[in-house]
């Protein structure tokens, strides 16, 4: 990609500290480059000692006003241009009492940000930096500073040849932060501590049960979840436990409540369990249990939101009310560039960002795209956001929708990265194909009123390739089912692609805002269904990314999607025979066009 071409940080200051009176001047810093500067010098830094040596030699740094507007910093420093420049920027801060400070910060490429040598945020370990050019608002980190003097120190390194710029400028303090998992520290030597790091969130959730999710901070003695119909007294209690015995040996925990009366309202918290046999109840939340009957529903949609976590964050944010709306969301895959570290690409880039009402208690529906197959957390996606600790794939039902989730996998750059056999992919997705065939005869399928597909991959729209080629293979069941009038797909939902596209039933036309290649839609005379395919980053097309709201009554299935300013640009509505009815706008004609 071209934004590997240039070097760029930035950095925002929200609110302001006591620096002795005064307030903190986050232009002036001390600068060092060298060739062999890594991350590890930072934490030998010390308010005594701020000063980076390479081998046992003190480094010569300089004094660095960085511009209000930024600047390069190859030229400020006077370093040569050339690829995998790194520097070093430290400043000690004096304040006179305890004091949180925000900062912003955006790289190309990478980064980490320490206060008083712990790591708070950066790409090095976290990924993100996909936003071209990177802002001041791409990351956002927060700083604990202590009465005295403490040291800050931001260890940047350029992609390849070309400018590296750092800025500063003043913005909110109620912006949420993207925080360093403890899991990429040394875990083993900090402290557990009877909080919650990150949840409860909300995620599988199908008709009588959802499944709780959250994070500790640390191994803690004990997760459960107490939770009650709305305005009733007696509560329900459950543990996480393994053999028995409450689960001590992990930070993630995951307790499925059963037995759920359709679409009730609920409140639920969660319970931290001490050493000495007593237990702490946090803060309570609420949430609309799954209903069984034909009540009118609705869902939200994104997928191949791969931007950076601020970036990403700030989109949902733009998009809440429509997730408000709705009675859950869905992710239709590559949520992220790269998952080595949900603390920043799950919670600190989208749950955060949103308010209670969604993070705790608007179910989260997770599809596996590719990119979710990349970077060192990539298993830790079934603990935190699987339907299944195994599989990628699983079915539930809303009302009266069955809803089936695919995984289409990798592709070879994927499965090559996380070295897995071919045998081992193709024994995965024959299961899935074998687990299918019996979804298709099941009664839950057949007496549903309307049947949706969610997928990454589509086996249709897409360009050829092997993973279209994995997905027809896997899809292949469900697709001769569909072709019976008795028991058809009423929509498709995917992404990957990055552009929006809509198929027009038994052609081989779609709506679309970019050109189709005539070998993607070659086979449309064979489905009966609108595959919708949501839009991504890239310059194949006009808009950067696009939600959709689908909304389910008795009477049919309306789907809405949305661009960036929340203007509808898609509008049509499937019947309960499939037959499809447009619903015309102006940015609707001026957006889409149908390709043959």
């Amino acid at each position: 990609m071209n934004i590997m071409k240039k070097v760029r940080l930035l950095c925002t200051v929200f609110g302001t500290a006591a620096l002795c009176g005064g307030e903190i001047n986050w232009q002036n810093w001390q600068a060092y480059s060298h060739e062999k500067l890594t991350p590890q010098a930072a934490l030998k830094l010390t308010a005594a000692d701020p000063v980076p040596e390479i081998e046992g030699v003190k480094l010569s740094g300089k004094n660095l006003t960085v511009p209000l507007k930024g600047g390069d910093l190859n030229d400020l420093l006077n370093i040569e241009k050339k690829g995998f420049n790194r520097v070093l920027l430290v400043k000690t801060v004096k304040v006179a009492e305890n004091t949180t400070v925000k900062l912003g910060l955006g790289a190309d490429w990478w980064f980490e940000i320490y206060c008083n040598s712990k790591i708070s945020t950066g790409t090095l370990r976290a990924g993100g930096n996909i936003d071209y050019p990177p802002t001041a608002k791409d990351h956002f980190a927060v700083l604990e500073l202590k009465k005295g003097v403490n040291v800050v120190s931001i260890f940047a390194q350029s992609g390849s040849i070309g400018k590296f710029t750092f800025a500063v400028e003043r913005a909110s303090d109620d912006t949420p932060v993207t925080k360093i998992s403890r899991r990429n520290e040394l875990e083993e030597l900090l402290p557990s501590t009877e909080t919650l790091r990150h949840g409860p969130y909300l995620i599988a959730p199908s008709r009588g049960t959802v499944t709780v999710g959250v994070l500790t901070d640390g191994n803690v003695h004990g997760v459960g979840v107490e939770y009650r119909i709305a305005g009733t007294q007696q509560w329900q209690r459950k543990w996480d436990t393994l053999g028995g015995i409450l689960r001590s040996d992990s930070d993630l925990h995951r307790i499925t409540l059963n037995g759920l009366k359709s679409g009730a309202e609920y409140e639920y918290r969660i319970l931290l369990a001490s050493e000495n046999k007593k237990f702490k109840a946090l803060e309570t939340h609420t949430f609309t249990a799954a209903p069984d009957d034909e009540r009118s529903f609705s869902f939200f949609v994104t997928g191949d939101t791969q931007f950076g976590s601020a970036k990403r964050g700030r989109l949902l944010k733009k998009w809440q009310k429509l997730t408000e709306s709705c009675d859950f969301q869905v992710s239709l895959g590559d949520m992220a560039n790269i998952y080595d570290d949900f603390d920043v690409m799950f919670f600190g880039g989208y749950l955060n960002w949103q308010g209670k009402k969604i993070y705790h208690g608007k179910p989260f529906v997770s599809v596996r795209g590719n990119h979710e197959m990349r970077g060192t957390e990539r298993s830790r996606w079934f603990g935190v956001l699987s339907a299944d600790r195994e599989k990628g794939y699983h079915s539930f039902t809303w009302g009266k929708t069955f809803f089936i989730v695919l995984d289409t996998g990798g592709d070879g750059t994927d499965i090559g990265r996380n070295s897995m056999t071919a045998e081992a992919t193709k024994e995965y997705m024959s299961a899935q194909r074998q687990w299918l065939e019996k979804i298709v005869n099941s009664a839950e399928y057949k007496n549903a009123k309307f049947r949706i597909v969610l997928s990454h991959e589509a086996p249709h729209s897409h360009r050829v390739s092997k993973m279209n080629d994995m997905a027809r293979f896997i899809s292949e069941p469900l697709l001769k089912a569909s072709k019976s009038a008795e028991y058809p797909v009423h929509l498709w939902l995917s992404g990957h692609i990055h552009r929006y596209r809509r198929t027009i039933p038994l052609t081989t036309a779609a709506y679309g805002n970019a050109p189709c290649d005539p070998s993607d839609m070659s086979t449309g005379t064979e489905y009966n269904f609108p595959i919708l395919t949501v839009e991504g980053p890239g310059k194949n097309s006009p808009l950067a990314a696009s939600a959709t709201v689908v909304k389910v009554t008795d009477a049919g299935i309306e789907v809405k999607s949305f661009d960036e300013a929340e203007s509808c640009f898609d509008h049509f509505i499937i019947q309960p025979d499939g037959k499809i009815t447009e619903k015309e706008n102006e940015y609707k004609k001026e957006t889409l066009k149908i390709y043959r």
